[in-house]
């Protein structure tokens, strides 16, 4: 599961916001290595590079292991009806749509969420769409959470502190 998410965030990251690098893609793997860690995944089972990681996914498709479970199912209801007092809801429901759509067909199948051409040609040009617009949202809206946080450990700044400080600068309450 934190394998997903870690190449989701990175994918997304590339198609929405596109200021990473390869470099940065990297140490934001490394980061969120030591994530996995403390969900107790041994080191030794993560892949050291982002790349490597993509392709340890791909072949764990592959072959087959990739299942939707219960727990999936539920975090896939949260994402497309998120609670009704998140401040964010609006955006995370359109967010969460467009995450779902980069999945492959075939995952998308296996959560039987029907995904026709024209939602496709959508989502597409969706993309493109909002890494012209973000730069104009209000911070509130355009606020991610990881990417802040790389920013401010490369400043010499300490997220768990200064990360809460800027959440509630821009009017996120959690």
């Amino acid at each position: 599961v934190h394998a997903c998410l870690v190449d989701s965030a990175i994918l997304f990251e590339q198609l929405t916001v596109g200021k990473l690098d390869d470099d940065g893609r990297q140490r934001f793997h490394e980061e969120q290595m030591l994530a996995a860690e403390l969900c107790l995944v041994p080191r030794a089972d993560i892949p050291t590079t982002w790349q490597s990681l993509r392709a340890w996914l791909a072949d764990f498709d592959d072959r087959g292991e990739l299942q939707v479970t219960d727990g999936a199912r539920r975090v896939l209801d949260l994402f497309f009806d998120p609670p009704a007092e998140a401040d964010w809801r609006p955006v995370l429901r359109g967010v969460s749509r467009l995450a779902f759509g980069t999945l492959p067909a075939h995952i998308r199948e296996m959560y039987g969420v029907p995904f026709g051409s024209l939602k496709r040609a959508s989502m597409h040009a969706t993309f493109p769409l909002i890494r012209a617009s973000r730069p104009l949202l209000p911070p509130k809206y355009r606020f991610i959470a990881p990417y802040t946080e790389f920013l401010m450990r490369q400043s010499g700044l300490d997220p768990g502190v200064d990360l809460a400080e800027a959440r509630k600068r821009v009017g996120i309450r959690l």
